[in-house]
């Protein structure tokens, strides 16, 4: 918990998996399994109670209206289905790693660590938030390691190193072994610094090798609260909000306006007005605008899809461009088909998932635009890098994170992007954190929460190179292999 935000004690990763690599990897102490099971369920409940709990209660019961009670079922529900049941995974196949020889205890343990938060990311919906690597994303010489294998390689090197530690003192005495598993943590520990440091030195030398001049953004944070945000009768004062504040001096010779997700909460499709005022702003300012919101399409019997997308005006265009979210959220912008059994209003609205990545270009830019949580999967910006992006853009609604350290987190995994695809990374966040992030996952600036502000960043284009954007998750399916075949091999040995 305390390696997380809002706590950021982000070093304390690396030890976080101790008391149960010295739970598990004890020969002399073997567990039942209905003892691990409930130890893992017990590591895993407390564990994700204390970093999303709060933040999930907080936007049921006040985000959402729902009573204390239903409240409190829901962050239950949620914490042990995408997240506790994962740890309780890891600990049962690991219960059978002290029969295998000291040093393979901790890579086995770390393989099987990485492979639940691999299937965390997939399964259930996805639910990659807060892997334990990503605690480290205020430390950019530990966290160049993504370009390789991804968050997943800082998860693994985490677990190993306490693994490592757990055995030195479980085989205190033979000495000859836990100086073996004493220098295997500080090796990997080694190996971690001096790549980071080799990483940030080869990506600023690259960093001046694209034809691309920097670009001049103007990140544009309303302060728009949750209660707020979608009354309609506000509709047209947030759009002036943020038009003031992109008319802001501060924001002179921008080339490019960003606004957050919402930032039109309404259906700007079908509003000739606001289309115009964006106009005009993006045509004054001589710069393109992104601006965020639903957007309707006839079906053709008389009802419309609704998306969450974005719409980027260019300064000389008469039209814009939209990209339409595809990664929606479950329980929020759509109901699971199973969950609509228990609670489903009948006038109850679900977007319907984008098609496609889109693109947008700007001064010879090509922007890739990440709505709300598309930020924490990694493949799609590793995608959007693939095809040519040299700018990622996460554009958030974080208003419902006023509880508990959601939006900090939110920002934290986001920094991870950057680095895997050595490309440059704006966020945009109604209530915060916005901020930009250069290629080699540096924090640049960033804008203060729940506040309205509008801040002109320089952007530097990235290489665009790294073994991450080409192999993909290559090291998370090397994991489970290793994985599979440490549990294999712990079974059948006495």
């Amino acid at each position: 918990m305390l390696a997380f935000p809002p706590y950021d004690l982000g070093l304390l990763a690396a030890l976080a998996p101790l008391p149960i690599a010295l739970m598990l990897l004890d020969p002399r102490r073997m567990l039942r399994p209905r003892d691990t099971l409930f130890a893992g369920l017990l590591f895993g409940v407390l564990t994700s109670v204390g970093v999303t709990g709060p933040w999930i209660f907080y936007a049921a019961n006040e985000f959402f209206a729902a009573s204390v009670v239903l409240s409190l079922l829901f962050t239950a529900f949620v914490t042990f289905t995408h997240v506790a049941v994962f740890f309780a995974a890891i600990v049962v196949c690991s219960s059978r790693f002290a029969r295998l020889p000291p040093l393979w205890r901790g890579v086995a343990l770390a393989s099987v660590w990485v492979s639940w938060e691999f299937a965390r990311s997939h399964w259930f919906y996805g639910c990659p938030w807060d892997m334990l690597g990503h605690a480290f994303y205020r430390r950019p010489l530990l966290i160049q390691a993504a370009d390789l294998g991804g968050v997943w390689i800082l998860s693994w090197v985490a677990v190993a190193t306490s693994a490592a530690l757990a055995s030195a003192f479980i085989e205190r005495a033979r000495r000859s072994v836990a100086v073996g598993c004493l220098a295997l943590a500080f090796s990997l520990t080694l190996a971690l610094l001096g790549y980071g440091a080799y990483a940030l030195q080869r990506e600023a030398s690259l960093e001046g090798g694209t034809p691309l001049e920097p670009l001049r953004v103007g990140l544009v944070q309303g302060n728009i609260g949750r209660h707020a945000l979608w009354r309609p009768s506000l509709k047209l004062e947030h759009l002036e909000l943020y038009v003031e504040l992109s008319r802001s001096p501060a924001l002179a010779g921008a080339d490019l306006i960003v606004w957050p997700e919402s930032s039109v909460p309404f259906f700007l499709d079908t509003h000739p007005e606001a289309q115009l005022r964006i106009s005009d702003l993006a045509r004054d300012s001589d710069a393109g605008v992104i601006a965020a919101g639903p957007r309707s399409e006839d079906r053709g019997d008389g009802r419309a899809r609704i998306f969450n997308s974005v719409y980027f005006f260019a300064p000389a265009a008469s039209s814009w461009q939209t990209y339409d979210k595809i990664h929606l959220l479950p329980y929020i912008e759509f109901l699971p088909a199973w969950a609509s059994v228990f609670a489903a209003p009948p006038d109850a609205v679900s977007y319907q998932p984008g098609r496609a990545l889109v693109m947008f270009e700007n001064k010879g830019w090509k922007l890739a635009p990440l709505v709300c949580l598309e930020a924490i999967f990694p493949w799609y910006a590793r995608e959007y890098v693939r095809q040519g992006a040299n700018l990622l853009i996460n554009v958030s609604n974080d208003s419902w994170f006023e509880a508990g350290g959601g939006a900090e987190q939110h920002f934290a995994m986001a920094v991870f992007r950057a680095v895997e695809t050595r490309t440059p990374l704006l966020r945009v966040a109604s209530t915060g954190v916005s901020g930009s992030i250069d290629s080699r996952g540096r924090i640049v600036e960033t804008l203060p929460l729940r506040s309205a502000e509008v801040r002109l960043v320089t952007v530097r284009p990235g290489s665009g190179r790294s073994v991450y954007a080409w192999l993909g998750d290559g090291f998370a399916w090397l994991a489970v292999v290793v994985a599979a075949l440490s549990v294999a091999v712990s079974l059948r040995q006495r």
